[in-house]
């Protein structure tokens, strides 16, 4: 079988995508497939690739008040691997039967909005702009496997929340009372 020279491979794939012609995932060069969840793996959270000393963005409008809750700011993400080289202090283990993780904010975020993802192979996802987290303080995120099993353990990643009001300080205000 002769090989093709990646400059006649690379040629060919510009011209099938101007033609409409489907190009086999071999010569593309495609994304590996992403790893399936399955039973028996050891994984570890991500917060915005971060398994320790995580930190999410929060859009806020300022001044910022005790107990005021915004949306994460857009581009963020949160996501599961398998333990390969990790300095995870928190790994987790699917059991024998989980298929899929599901990541929470804890304390719960806002029942208004979706408060979980749910992975079924390992990689990153977009953090849900719709989550209704806190201007300020911290949580943390478990990372639970589904279905659980006696054997199975959850992972956590600690988070901060760090509010963005557009400006370049979101003042902080520590009563109510001036909304009186």
């Amino acid at each position: 079988m002769s090989k093709i020279s990646p400059t006649l491979a690379a040629a060919g794939i510009v011209v099938a995508g101007i033609l409409g012609v489907t190009v086999p995932a071999g010569l593309a060069g495609a994304q590996p497939a992403q790893r399936p969840i399955g039973p028996d793996q050891s994984f570890v959270g991500l917060v915005n690739d971060k398994t320790v000393n995580a930190s999410v963005q929060v859009l806020c409008p300022g001044p910022i008040r005790v107990n005021e809750r915004g949306h994460p700011v857009a581009g963020q993400t949160i996501g599961v691997s398998d333990v390969l080289a990790s300095a995870a202090t928190s790994v987790g283990f699917t059991g024998s039967r989980a298929h899929s993780i599901v990541a929470t904010f804890t304390p719960a975020t806002s029942t208004a909005a979706p408060g979980s993802v749910t992975f079924t192979s390992y990689g990153d996802e977009p953090l849900p702009t719709t989550l209704n987290l806190p201007c300020y303080g911290s949580a943390t995120v478990l990372f639970v496997p589904r279905p659980t099993s006696p054997t199975a353990r959850s992972a956590h990643v600690n988070v901060t929340f760090v509010a963005t009001c557009g400006g370049p300080v979101c003042p902080v205000v520590t009563s109510d009372r001036a909304r009186i």
